[in-house]
């Protein structure tokens, strides 16, 4: 009988323990329950972003609507307490970027709307894109169909379906909350 007991009291024991670790990792990672795990958080000590925790989702990547070869990924990006970033890497021969030049957004109520990259000057196709409250606001007023890159050589043309550009929208109401 007694040692029917101290089974039941270890159970018991293990048990609330095994809830309480868990609930103890929902709130250490609850960013990532909340985003259905497309946003992952680093706290990695090598990391490029002077060795601060960061939360990134996965990278979307696009083909070039205008061209066969080329295409970019897209991924969002934020440090806790920040804003979120746009980090856009266009895989292309020689694409030189303008800094504060132009990624223009298209929805699909025909809507434009302009972000402008915030990276240096370079030949290598990076642009970064610092999303304000009021551009969050804007996007958030319709789904993005699609997007152009503007470069010193040529405009790089994207489209986004209806099921990314949900999934877009839910990321960056995702990085606001952390």
């Amino acid at each position: 009988m007694q040692n029917h007991i101290l089974k039941i009291i270890v159970i018991c024991f293990l048990a609330f323990f095994s809830i309480e670790s868990n609930a103890q990792m929902s709130h250490k990672d609850s960013l990532r329950i909340r985003c259905k795990n497309r946003v992952k958080v680093t706290r990695s000590k090598e990391n490029f972003l002077d060795k601060k925790a960061y939360a990134y989702t996965e990278p979307y990547y696009f083909k070039v609507y205008n061209t066969d070869p080329d295409y970019i990924s897209f991924q969002l990006g934020k440090r806790k307490g920040s804003k979120v970033f746009l980090y856009i890497k266009l895989f292309s021969f020689n694409a030189c970027i303008k800094k504060d030049d132009v990624v223009e957004l298209t929805f699909v109520n025909d809507d434009k709307y302009e972000l402008i990259n915030k990276y240096q000057v370079n030949c290598e196709g990076y642009i970064v894109v610092e999303l304000r409250g009021y551009d969050i606001k804007y996007i958030k007023k319709s789904l993005i169909k699609g997007f152009m890159i503007h470069t010193y050589q040529k405009d790089y043309e994207f489209r986004v379906d209806n099921k990314t550009a949900k999934q877009i929208n839910e990321d960056i109401q995702c990085l606001r909350k952390y």
